[in-house]
């Protein structure tokens, strides 16, 4: 499942969670796990709730949450 980023891009996401653009394309690819509290600004910055968030980041090794 991919992330439905609801028209934003990616930098204005970066720029609504307190997050640099690059942080936020690698959480998105499954590069790297977001914190729990990355996670959490990325929901409310989607306006989703965190399960969904969760479930639509890509399915790999890296991508758990810390």
């Amino acid at each position: 499942m991919k992330i439905d980023l609801k028209g934003v891009n990616r930098s204005d996401l970066a720029r609504k969670c307190g997050m640099t653009t690059s942080g936020i394309s690698r959480i998105l690819s499954g590069e790297r796990a977001p914190s729990v509290s990355a996670a959490i600004r990325i929901a409310n910055a989607l306006d989703t709730d965190i399960d969904n968030l969760l479930a639509s980041l890509p399915d790999n090794d890296k991508a758990a949450v810390h």
